[in-house]
């Protein structure tokens, strides 16, 4: 065959049989819930609209950027509570739902994704937090037992995103409200309904994920493929043109980037996979590090390595979350509950 036979038939052979079958998809983690339930979503974003843009200054001013245990209720706390009721309100009303979409846009990539509402519902919940201690002190126990409900479902909603940075944030929700529930267990002014109401609450979370930590961190892996592949193929589209159009001399390097984009999608394929195993494996921490040095020795490619964050500091987080979990339940199972008066 002559040289020119040979060029032709790379270039009308190889794009088709390099990426017409495009690589089996790891599956995109499944709806939450169907579109007819109420979205908690939706009173959250009144809650953060209420509030105001200068709420991180504001909290911040009065109680710190993280809960105090010796925090009482100072005139200013107060008035800080006040001002923001009708957010609170609408964050009890949100946390009444079950399902919650945050609306993220997971076709912008994991490192672009805008998610405008995880640092005021931190700061939301460290003004519910204050307003449970608060409440507390004044003797109004069901009120403080309904805004520690509250605090335990906001941390599920807001780890109900497959992004990590919203696993984390969960994680900070879902410490708030287990030390604010230490506060009120020794307070000594815990009934039976109110030990039962929270032990009810806490039943809810999962045991092995109770912070959503888990969650976000597979949700996120797999969700990148989808994201990886978009780009590969407008690549390999523009590949496929550029080879139609080349002279022979530029074939071999466009048909290699070509396969190197096919190979990008595989080797995500490989790290989605893999991190989710490592995630469900009986050794989180081992089995995760095993898949971050494999992303060091680029065994994941260029994009895994450039892309996607370390999950060291969240698997000690996840553990600690059960810990937590399991700490507040025995001791909420194992308290005296104050008795009513007619008993």
């Amino acid at each position: 065959m002559k040289p020119t036979h040979w060029c032709c038939l790379i270039l009308w052979v190889m794009p088709t049989c390099l990426y017409a079958e495009p690589p089996e998809a790891v599956a995109p983690p499944a709806a939450r819930a169907p579109i007819e339930q109420p979205n908690a979503a939706l009173w959250y974003w009144r809650a953060i609209h209420l509030a105001g843009p200068d709420l991180s200054d504001r909290v911040r001013a009065v109680v710190g950027d993280l809960p105090d245990p010796e925090w009482t209720p100072s005139p200013e706390l107060r008035e800080l509570i006040d001002g923001l009721e009708d957010s609170l309100d609408e964050l009890q009303r949100g946390a009444a739902h079950e399902w919650c979409d945050w609306g993220a846009d997971y076709d912008m990539g994991i490192n672009n994704m805008r998610l405008p509402h995880v640092a005021p519902m931190r700061m939301l919940a460290i003004v519910a937090a204050a307003d449970a201690q608060v409440r507390l002190v004044d003797g109004a126990v069901d009120g403080c037992v309904d805004r520690l409900t509250t605090l335990l479902r906001m941390s599920r909603h807001v780890g109900q995103c497959d992004n990590l940075i919203c696993g984390v944030a969960a994680n900070s929700l879902f410490v708030i409200a287990c030390n604010s529930i230490e506060r009120a267990i020794e307070s000594g002014l815990l009934s039976a309904d109110h030990q039962a109401s929270l032990l009810r609450e806490l039943g809810r979370l999962d045991p092995s994920d109770p912070a959503s930590i888990r969650a976000a961190a597979v949700g996120e892996a797999h969700r990148m493929l989808p994201w990886v592949e978009r780009d590969m193929e407008n690549d390999a589209a523009q590949i496929r043109q550029l080879l139609r159009d080349s002279g022979r001399n530029e074939s071999v390097e466009l048909i290699t980037n070509l396969v190197a984009a096919r190979s990008n999608v595989a080797a995500v394929r490989r790290y989605a996979n893999d991190m989710a195993a490592a995630w469900h494996a009986p050794d989180v921490s081992e089995a995760v590090a095993r898949v971050e040095s494999g992303i060091a020795e680029d065994k994941y490619g260029a994009l895994v390595r450039v892309f996607t964050p370390s999950h060291r500091r969240a698997v000690e987080q996840y553990i600690k979350s059960i810990e937590m979990l399991n700490t507040i339940k025995d001791r909420l199972g194992a308290m005296e509950p104050v008795r009513a008066p007619d008993e």
